[in-house]
């Protein structure tokens, strides 16, 4: 850490709310598995890593770089680290606390998205009482990306907006992650990827990982979210 340096952000000429700059070198941890999580961090230079425990290892799950939020899900949810963040690179982020960042969330537009490559739809369809429960029995057609599947903020943040997601309701002791699963575009076609959940996401019995999973035209993969035997099953195919 080099510096800090205060920002102010307010919603309302009356109601001015500090957030707080930070420059942190490579390699140094922004935010350590199993603390607390009091702040979100706005990307605004540099590349951040999200590393998970694997066999008492540190993976990398996924980066997030300029532009990007670092840690919230964390904390729309329980509040809690679930993976470790460290500066891949010299960056600098903005620290905003929780409410600051539930306000410019609920207020800002739609996320920028990408249209799936032209001729390929993926349809999400329910493959158990679970989600048949959350989904039409025709599914949904996903044509904007990525498009995230994952578990709905708890009754307290049940207006904050998640732009391009499914979110299926779910009571304690919790299956899915906030990002279960992601659909995402390739070059050519449709993929899937899982940044990172706590339980897996499995497809066709094989662990989906952090990099995506190519899809082809016309194929179909059943989906287990929330590691083996999940009540939690979906079928995705590609238009």
């Amino acid at each position: 850490m080099t510096g800090w340096r205060f920002w102010f952000s307010g919603r309302f000429e009356s109601e001015v709310r500090p957030s707080i700059e930070k420059r942190i070198e490579a390699g140094a941890v922004l935010f350590r598995a199993g603390a607390r999580c009091h702040a979100v961090a706005l990307v605004r230079a540099g590349e951040i890593e999200l590393l998970a425990d694997r066999d008492g290892h540190p993976v990398r799950v996924a980066t997030r770089g300029r532009g990007s939020f670092v840690g919230d899900d964390e904390a729309l949810g329980d509040g809690v680290w679930h993976r470790t963040a460290r500066a891949l690179r010299r960056s600098r982020v903005e620290m905003l606390p929780r409410d600051v960042y539930i306000e410019r969330y609920a207020a800002c537009p739609a996320d920028a998205v990408t249209p799936a490559p032209t001729g390929a739809v993926a349809r999400l369809l329910p493959a158990s009482p679970e989600s048949a429960a959350a989904l039409p029995a025709a599914g949904i057609d996903i044509t904007d990306l990525p498009f995230t599947i994952g578990r709905a903020p708890g009754e307290r943040d049940a207006t904050i907006p998640r732009q391009n997601a499914f979110l299926l309701r779910e009571r304690r002791p919790y299956r899915l992650s906030r990002c279960q699963f992601v659909v995402v575009a390739l070059p050519d076609g449709i993929g899937l990827s899982d940044p990172g959940s706590r339980l897996g996401t499995f497809i066709d019995g094989r662990r989906l990982g952090p990099d995506p999973l190519p899809l082809q035209a016309h194929e179909s993969v059943d989906i287990e979210a929330g590691g083996r035997h999940s009540p939690f099953r979906f079928k995705l195919g590609i238009g």
